[in-house]
């Protein structure tokens, strides 16, 4: 039983590294970025006018889903097939306010800080396992912060999707295209600590009604 709980604990640890590493280094990236611009240090993509820059990656969502106004050259049949566009990436003008740099600063390191967080506490967890320390109260708190800190990482995510987004907006307007939120949703991590939250609760339930029992014996 041990050994099968300690395979399903190293599958979600291995699921869980790789779905924060991406986003870890993503962090770094922006927090590297918001130093540099609050030094005016030159970014990695700028303009020859000096004018700081940087590419962005959106999705789309046509205004008209049967219309195919765009197209692309298909060399096997030297013919311009009519498609859509549902990902672009753009460059845009990067000259954010301190306002905006210490947003994005502040966010990122959360991010690293609270994934740093969810990790150990696994970690802590599969050790307890191990040493057959389970059904106790210091797993349900370790439950709770790794459930906390994984809900924490996602609405990081979210909202420095939404910026990314604002910025692009505020300088771009595509005829036949309207800018595609949905993908700054992303769930997973939101579920995972849903899940691990619903565990520590079933956990905590369960520990109250067995110190319930120990007192009436």
């Amino acid at each position: 039983m041990t050994r099968r709980l300690n395979i399903i604990c190293i599958l979600i640890f291995f699921t869980l590294a790789a779905s924060l590493s991406v986003n870890i280094m993503g962090g770094i990236d922006a927090v590297r970025e918001a130093l540099a611009i609050s030094h005016n240090e030159e970014l990695i993509n700028s303009n020859n006018d000096g004018i700081s820059s940087e590419y962005i990656t959106i999705k789309l969502y046509p205004k008209d889903p049967g219309n195919y106004n765009d197209s692309i050259f298909n060399t096997k049949t030297d013919v311009w097939t009519p498609m859509q566009y549902s990902e672009i990436t753009t460059r845009v003008e990067n000259n954010p306010g301190i306002t905006r740099i210490t947003i994005t600063l502040i966010l990122s390191l959360s991010y690293i800080a609270a994934a740093i967080i969810a990790f150990i506490c696994f970690i802590i967890l599969i050790i307890n396992i191990n040493k057959s320390y389970i059904f106790e109260w210091k797993n349900v708190r370790l439950l709770r912060r790794i459930g906390i800190a994984l809900i924490t990482t996602s609405l990081i995510v979210i909202i420095l999707g939404y910026l990314n987004y604002h910025t692009v907006s505020s300088q771009i307007q595509l005829k036949d295209y309207d800018f595609d939120y949905s993908n700054i949703l992303q769930t997973g991590n939101l579920m995972l600590g849903l899940a691990s939250l619903l565990i520590a609760e079933i956990f905590a339930i369960g520990l109250k009604l067995r110190e319930e029992q120990e007192l009436t014996i």
